[in-house]
């Protein structure tokens, strides 16, 4: 049965779908934007879209595959940078690149000129991660040179007119107009393909949105369709028990409070989620349910404890 059937509601197809159903769906989902990301690392693609609900790992997923496949970065905003002794005009250089594997990922408040340094500085064959960052994705200059990055040539001259401008700019030595040969990988939560679509024809569609509909043609688009409450629980459970988030020694819980969570804290846990969802403050995320199993070693595992706890912290009052 075709549960994508357009003709049915979100919520008639989650009705009609078993969890096994929706796990393997998610799986697929996964699938299909792993290999966007290979192509984006292969330099196939300019860029990626992925559309889903925050909290579900992306992030994490997104870095995992793109180091696998030899991605590194560079992160001049965050590498040491002096003054040069008696330079005049001041000059400036790099005492303490800093790189790493993966994409260089940027997730909070960015700016378009910060954009352009981190194109730059991954010019060739890096890959910047643009992860549910609202404020950016509504810049209208800093999409123009998103478009211009992910322009459907196998070099794409990348060109920002205010660098010559920007003092911070000129301290990394980031020139006006470079040739750009990475990739751009944005993840997000709105439905950009649906708003593109319902702004066309129209004479009030916002500026932002129009320059989407160029990223869209340039770009892949993958949108993991999971838009309800009960598909990200499903999702989440899966993705705790298959990596072992919480029991495995190596895991953020126990590197931060000393030990994991035992196998029967874990269910008890994604038991308690199952029946509390619909009555928490916030929609259900992968911080969610760090919150919790913090809050189960915290406590030593005794149910009542952590229950009442979690239950204050996170859900409406009743």
């Amino acid at each position: 049965m075709n549960y994508l059937n357009q003709q049915l509601t979100l919520e008639q197809r989650m009705n009609m779908m078993s969890d096994e159903d929706i796990v393997e769906f998610a799986k697929s989902k996964d699938l299909e934007y792993f290999e966007a990301l290979e192509d984006v690392a292969k330099g196939y693609s300019q860029g990626v879209i992925c559309i889903g609900p925050p909290g579900v790992g992306k992030t994490y997923e997104s870095e995992k595959v793109l180091a696998g496949a030899g991605i590194t970065h560079t992160d001049f905003l965050n590498s040491e940078w002096e003054k040069v002794p008696d330079s005049n005009p001041v000059e400036w250089e790099c005492t303490e690149l800093s790189t790493g594997p993966g994409p260089l990922v940027r997730a909070s408040d960015y700016s378009e000129w910060a954009l352009h340094a981190d194109l730059f500085a991954n010019r060739n064959g890096g890959v910047v991660m643009i992860d549910d960052n609202d404020s950016i994705m509504k810049n209208t200059i800093a999409l123009s040179v998103m478009m211009k990055a992910t322009e459907h040539k196998a070099v794409r001259p990348v060109d920002f007119t205010r660098a010559q401008f920007n003092s911070e700019l000129s301290k990394y030595g980031v020139p006006t107009k470079f040739d750009f040969s990475g990739g751009i990988v944005i993840l997000s939560n709105f439905d950009m393909k649906g708003m593109v679509q319902q702004s066309l024809g129209s004479t009030k569609a916002k500026p932002f949105v129009t320059r989407w509909g160029a990223l869209l043609d340039r770009m892949e688009y993958v949108d993991m369709e999971m838009n309800h409450p009960r598909a990200v629980r499903v999702y989440i459970e899966y993705k705790i028990r298959h990596n072992a988030i919480y029991t495995n020694k190596k895991s953020y819980i126990a590197q931060k409070f000393g030990r994991p969570l035992t196998e029967a804290e874990q269910e008890a846990m994604l038991t308690w989620v199952r029946k509390n969802q619909y009555n928490f403050q916030l929609p259900l995320s992968l911080r969610t349910t760090n919150e919790i199993a913090a809050l189960i070693v915290r406590t030593d595992g005794v149910e009542t404890e952590w229950q009442i706890k979690a239950a204050r912290k996170l859900c409406r009052s009743i």
